[in-house]
């Protein structure tokens, strides 16, 4: 019998090519973009999930309030949390303490830039589920001056030598011994590190007022690992105690407050966006919003599947009366109806998975996702296909049911017609597509008018043509005459006629900041937390500021001695007027230090957050990248120019550079892969929706045809006959934009409420959507509806 029903299925299948073709390209389609969207969930979040203590671990999150206003939130906090947790709470099993560098490393005179660094504390490999290959994960980190490295930083340092035991200089300043060797981290690690460095090596060259004073001391990431059925909910409502027992007294005396959060480790990914972070995490709002477009996809796809059935029931309907005459019995043809959808969705599948293969390589390319296929588990596939299987189930059992229920008396004598319970139905399901379809496109215009306004918007400084370059970082005793040559000789490079060497560039997170800054005159308690960089007397002119008021630093200034301020900072300062805060002095870093001017506000980190108040230090030395304009087109040139006087400078060290738009434009990189992925779905969507319009009309018109010849011959034209069919059309949209409007109004302003800066949601945003909609079903339902409108009334009512 089994067999039986696959035979007539597929002889079916190939009797109405058209109509199985355009089936099988939606259901592939929607099949193919649902997988493609559960490869990314279950990557998303996978992130952590590998550790085998992953519920016992916890991230210490830090907020700082200065004057009752929150100013810092970050994970990268005080020096004291870790050990004071754990000596203070018996809940508290270990933690491991992190503080973020960028080394070069020297061996052999070749010297290797490692950006993903680290001084971490001895509980490192006991806490996490790193794979260490080579050492014992209890020593490793146990001694000053003790390094345990990557498999890919050994090949790229040690090039085959065996790293155990071999030395390395960390900046010309130090020496360390590699004592082990650990699995590179995995892609779904929210921390990738290369380079990890003992934290006692740190405590050996720190300044002596960390150690002091660990609680005002900030930068630090710490991760604790709480004993089996410990409540982290519990401990949590312990940590205002800790606080106030181990700072509470400084705090009150500055006017400050501080609260410590725990993060569960395997929600940092999806739920974590503070300042300090390893890199940008995802997003949960983002793997919940393509968690509905899939469902979406592939139920609509569904959907369409059963209009398409049911448009060509009129065909079917005397081979059902046949069958019934002959003696077939009802379930016996819903038993063939449903072999049809189940041999329809498993080619479908088929031929999804051949075109994610085909696709995946331009997919990852598109959307920056590292995902393969070798990410999904047996799990998934039985999921998957679980599924599948259930979803061509119920989508071949309306179709099944409607035609097995044909009588052959009325189907015989050619009487048959849909009923009107039947055309309510397939509106209905053609509503749904046009919802989502409003939904997605609409949401799709906000996405791109937001990052058009990030990338348009003043920054407040120039960022165009500006070559960046790290300096050497190597701190022997040659490194300030090198410095002065280098700085000397690129100023005769042709293209560059001025430059300034600063210790942070625009894009990145500024990553210093100083508590307790105060006007000398100013109460002990008006106290704020302020970040900081040092720059040098070419700093306003070449990042393209404006001296808002007061005088800019010479070359002759002191250094560390004399600051200028942004606009912001003056006025948290307590200055009314910019003009007030000249030549008045400040308590900075336990130190006091003049205002010689005020500049204007720029957006140096993320345009997506608010402006920080800023102090700029005159330091002329103390800089870590060389920051020049371009006068020329030929960047190319003169980067290779930049290159090997560099080379010739600074012999045997790596060469680190990037143009300051591009590193800036990756602030963005998520939000506009993020447009790309929900525009790459909305196409596929439109089509799948396009497909499903097609046939209804088809339907539509088949059942109408006899209606239409009637008003042909009583006098109607053939524009009254299209306007007539797709009257009802223009009804299920007007429905489809009053329910999604409200729908992606609501999405987006969520969606927006993580940007300081944002568009402001008009309603021509929507129109736009609506009518893009409007104009792709008039032009797929006007084949049918004209086809049927040019029918010869003769060749319809002949048998009438």
């Amino acid at each position: 019998m089994l067999r039986n029903h696959f035979l007539l299925a597929f002889r079916s299948l190939l009797k109405n090519r058209i109509y199985s073709i355009i089936n099988l390209i939606g259901l592939s389609a929607g099949i193919s973009a649902f997988i493609f969207i559960c490869l990314y969930i279950q990557h998303e979040k996978s992130y952590d999930q590998f550790h085998i203590n992953k519920d016992r671990i916890f991230r210490v999150q830090q907020d700082r309030t200065n004057q009752g206003e929150v100013i810092t939130k970050t994970v990268a906090g005080c020096f004291a949390a870790g050990p004071d947790l754990k000596e203070s709470f018996p809940e508290v099993e270990r933690y491991v303490r992190i503080t973020l560098a960028s080394p070069v490393l020297l061996y052999k005179g070749e010297g290797f830039k490692e950006e993903h660094a680290g001084y971490v504390s001895e509980d490192f490999f006991r806490i996490f589920s790193f794979k260490l290959i080579r050492g014992i994960d209890s020593t490793v980190l146990n001694n000053p001056y003790n390094a345990v490295i990557s498999q890919s930083a050994a090949k790229r340092i040690f090039k085959g030598e065996d790293p155990l035991g071999k030395v390395v200089s960390y900046k010309g300043r130090y020496d360390v011994e590699v004592t082990g060797v650990f699995e590179d981290m995995p892609e779904n690690s929210h921390m990738k590190l290369d380079v990890l460095i003992s934290m006692a090596t740190f405590e050996m060259l720190v300044n002596k007022f960390v150690l002091e004073e660990p609680w005002r001391w900030d930068n630090f990431l710490t991760y604790v690992l709480l004993k089996e059925n410990t409540e982290a909910r519990a401990l949590e409502e312990k940590l205002p105690r800790l606080i106030e027992e181990k700072t509470g007294a400084w705090l009150k005396e500055t006017n400050q407050q501080m609260e410590l959060h725990l993060q569960p480790l395997t929600s940092i990914h999806l739920h974590s966006n503070f300042g300090g972070e390893f890199e940008p995490n995802g997003s949960d709002k983002n793997v919940h919003y393509l968690t509905a477009v899939a469902l979406f996809i592939i139920i609509i796809a569904w959907l369409n599947y059963i209009s398409l059935a049911t448009a060509k029931s009129m065909e079917r309907a005397k081979e059902v009366g046949v069958r019934k005459v002959l003696g077939g019995y009802r379930t016996q043809l819903m038993g063939q109806f449903i072999t049809e959808s189940l041999l329809l969705n498993l080619t479908a599948a088929a031929f999804a998975l051949l075109m994610m293969y085909l696709t995946l390589p331009y997919f990852k390319s598109l959307t920056g996702w590292q995902i393969s296929p070798s990410l999904l588990s047996i799990n998934f596939w039985k999921w998957m296909l679980i599924i599948i299987l259930a979803g061509s189930f119920i989508s071949g059992l309306y179709p099944a049911f409607v035609l097995s229920a044909f009588k052959p008396a009325i189907v015989l004598k050619g009487k048959f017609t849909g009923s009107s319970s039947g055309r309510f139905l397939r509106k209905g399901m053609v509503l749904i597509p046009f919802v989502t379809a409003i939904l997605l496109v609409s949401c799709l215009f906000i996405i791109f008018k937001q990052i058009s306004l990030l990338r348009n918007q003043s920054l407040g400084f120039d960022l165009k043509q500006k070559l960046v370059v790290r300096d050497s970082e190597i701190y022997d005793s040659l490194f300030d005459s090198r410095l002065t040559t280098f700085k000397k000789e690129l100023l005769r490079i042709p293209g560059i006629e001025k430059m300034t060497y600063v210790s942070a560039v625009p894009g990145h997170p500024i990553p210093y900041f100083a508590n307790s800054v105060r006007r000398l005159k100013a109460d002990e308690t008006e106290v704020n937390q302020y970040k900081f960089f040092t720059v040098d007397e070419n700093f306003v002119e070449v990042f393209g500021l404006h001296m808002l008021t007061g005088r800019n630093f010479t070359a002759e200034s002191t250094p560390q001695k004399v600051v200028l301020v942004n606009s912001l900072a003056s006025k948290t300062l307590g200055f009314s007027k910019p003009e007030e805060a000249i030549d008045e002095k400040i308590i900075f870093r336990d130190d006091t230090v003049t205002i010689v001017g005020v500049v204007n506000d720029y957006h140096h980190e993320s345009p997506k957050n608010s402006i920080l108040p800023v102090i700029y230090v005159f330091n002329p030395d103390g800089g870590f990248f060389f920051f020049i304009p371009l006068q020329t087109s030929s960047a190319n040139a003169i980067v290779e120019k930049v290159q090997e006087l560099f080379a010739t400078v600074y012999a045997g060290q790596p060469f680190s550079y990037f143009f300051l738009d591009d590193q800036y434009d990756r602030q963005y990189k998520a939000d506009v892969q993020f447009g790309k992925v929900v525009g790459v779905f909305s196409t596929l969507l439109i089509i799948v929706t396009t497909l499903g319009l097609f046939g209804l009309s088809a339907y539509t018109a088949s059942v109408r045809t006899k209606e239409i010849g009637i008003r042909k011959v009583l006098g109607a034209n053939i524009n009254q006959v299209v306007l007539l069919l797709c009257r009802e059309y223009l009804i299920l949209i007007g429905i489809a934009i009053a329910i999604a409007v409200p729908c992606a109004w609501y999405v987006m302003k969520l969606w927006l409420n993580s940007f300081s800066t944002k568009i402001q949601i008009t309603p021509w945003l929507f129109i736009a959507p609506s009518v893009l909609v409007i104009v792709i079903t008039f032009v797929t339902i006007s084949f049918q509806t004209i086809k049927a409108a040019l029918t010869n009334p003769v060749d319809t009512l002949k048998h009438e």
